[in-house]
């Protein structure tokens, strides 16, 4: 299996025996030497190494739910290590790597923390959502909220702030703040829960209905059953998806 670093396409590294480690990467992740080019990748200080080997990490892991292993698993408290000390530093110029844009080292970071970050990485994810002007960086750190908001008693008001900011500005493109919404499913805790709220008067009807969706879990429908209801009175008849499995989750409540 070939694998290419998404945000580091087409680059090259000016270092020739971390460019011959890429090349070994590229053929293969589990011959002999491998884990040992990874590590020496991640372990470079250059820029463009370390986002080349977290963004292998990240594609690796995304496999896993495929049924197969990462086999750089083992190394994970390294590359969240790595990818808190890039996000600490400044984005990368656009000219390191024309594809991936300005950041794309912090793009990588946030990429490969997407199954390793914990509750002390909010105030790095909340730098990287409001700070950065590249969607794929914005992208990144919206999935990656998610995961830091689910590891937390208490959401970070920072965090929740920018992801909320984001949400409401009309400005914004739909996919990204529909982005920014999805970060909030599953979150429990009530700052998230009244973001969702105050959503379902969004300006956009997707949003509305993404918003009533993750209100309709189970564990949140019984006590936002009222308010959905009035809301899903409003939508069309064609409303978008979600809009039929809210619809029908209320349905199946009233069957019970």
């Amino acid at each position: 299996m070939t694998i290419e670093s998404h945000h580091w396409r087409g680059c090259s590294l000016s270092d020739g025996a971390l460019e011959r480690m890429r090349q070994d990467l590229l053929r293969s992740v589990r011959a002999p030497g491998s884990r040992d080019a990874f590590l020496s990748l991640l372990r470079s200080g250059d820029t463009v190494a370390v986002g080349v080997a977290l963004d292998f990490y990240h594609h690796l892991d995304s496999l896993t739910r495929f049924g197969t292993d990462n086999p750089f698993y083992g190394d994970r408290a390294e590359v969240l290590w790595q990818a808190r000390s890039v996000l600490a530093q400044p984005p990368s110029p656009a000219e390191l790597s024309p594809s991936g844009g300005a950041g794309a080292n912090h793009a990588s970071a946030l990429a490969a923390m997407l199954n390793l970050a914990e509750s002390e990485d909010a105030g790095l994810v909340a730098d990287a959502l409001g700070g950065s002007i590249n969607p794929e960086v914005r992208s990144m750190a919206a999935m990656t909220a998610g995961r830091v908001l689910r590891q937390s008693e208490t959401p970070d008001s920072r965090l929740l702030d920018n992801l909320a900011s984001g949400i409401r500005d009309s400005h914004v493109p739909l996919p990204e703040r529909l982005d920014l919404l999805a970060s909030l499913a599953g979150v429990n805790a009530p700052e998230a829960i009244s973001v969702l709220v105050s959503t379902l008067q969004a300006d956009e009807l997707k949003l509305q209905v993404n918003a009533a969706y993750f209100l309709a879990a189970d564990d949140l429908l019984a006590a936002h059953r009222s308010l959905l209801e009035q809301v899903v009175e409003t939508w069309p008849e064609n409303a978008p998806y979600p809009a039929d499995e809210v619809r029908d989750a209320l349905a199946d409540e009233d069957d019970r």
